[in-house]
């Protein structure tokens, strides 16, 4: 069985990788682009995006929480760190023109934002 907080980190680095993929993407710096200009599209995006995937993501800090592996009171704050730290500025360097960074870039970041996420929220280990 594999050890739970590898399992958790490894989650945590497919939802920040998948997270960097999206919004760096062409299409969605597309559509971002088109919805700055745009409050319906804005509202859209919001509802179908952030407003769905951020509770989900949410849910399961949540879970992890209950379970010991982060040290996190409020998961809609614990999920707002995590975003921040995956984020950071590629989003807007993507929205300003920038060329998306190549697949291994961002897997690195990805990686690096967890890594990061869970020195903070993360739980101490245990002694025993």
């Amino acid at each position: 069985m594999a050890d739970p907080r590898v399992q958790a980190r490894a989650t945590l680095t497919a939802i920040a990788g998948n997270l960097l993929r999206l919004l760096t993407s062409d299409t969605s710096v597309a559509l971002n682009r088109a919805a700055m200009t745009s409050p319906d599209l804005a509202a859209l995006l919001l509802r179908h995006g952030r407003h769905t995937t951020g509770p989900l993501v949410e849910t399961y800090l949540t879970r992890l929480t209950d379970e010991g592996r982060l040290r996190s009171g409020d998961p809609a704050e614990a999920f707002q760190l995590l975003y921040g730290l995956v984020v950071r500025d590629v989003q807007i360097r993507s929205l300003l023109g920038e060329p998306a960074p190549p697949p291994d870039r961002l897997r690195a970041e990805a990686e690096l934002a967890v890594d990061r996420f869970l020195t903070l929220a993360g739980s101490t280990p245990t002694t025993g």
